[in-house]
């Protein structure tokens, strides 16, 4: 008599623990934004500096409404615990590194700008990256567009 071989392997073969399972970022597809630059030549131009710090605000809010992520722009959102190897914490940090991501790869030329108005490289909160955009023109923030 035969016997199914293959329930008998799977109910002896051990299971991989929860905590050493890898841990797989979602895989999230952003809309591209347009370049930001501080171009002086418009920078006394106010209906100019508005109308692309509005374009771009438009197209990062769009990228990031697609996966949720937009809370991080209107808030310090904190960590959900300070067990950095959970899941959540995970998660969270992975949200935080996608929005300055997206951020800075569309304010390349204006590095030296933001870090005239406090921008820090190190830091790891997106409010605080998104604020030196609009600082770095002038503004306050997207209330002032």
């Amino acid at each position: 008599m035969a016997t199914n071989d293959r329930s008998h392997a799977s109910q002896t073969q051990p299971s991989t623990p929860v905590a050493a399972q890898s841990y797989t970022p979602p895989k999230r597809f952003y809309v591209a934004l347009p370049q930001l630059a501080l171009d002086y030549a418009d920078y006394n131009d106010q209906v100019k500096v508005t109308s692309k710090l509005r374009k771009w605000h438009m197209c990062l809010k769009t990228s990031l409404a697609r996966h949720e992520l937009c809370r991080y722009l209107v808030d310090d959102v904190p960590p959900p615990n300070n067990d950095k190897s959970s899941k959540e914490y995970k998660d969270w940090r992975n949200d935080c590194f996608d929005v300055i991501e997206l951020i800075l790869a569309s304010v390349q030329g204006m590095v030296l700008d933001m870090s005239n108005v406090g921008w820090y490289p190190e830091s790891d909160n997106p409010r605080h990256i998104y604020s030196k955009v609009f600082e770095a023109f002038g503004l306050e923030g997207p209330e002032d567009l």
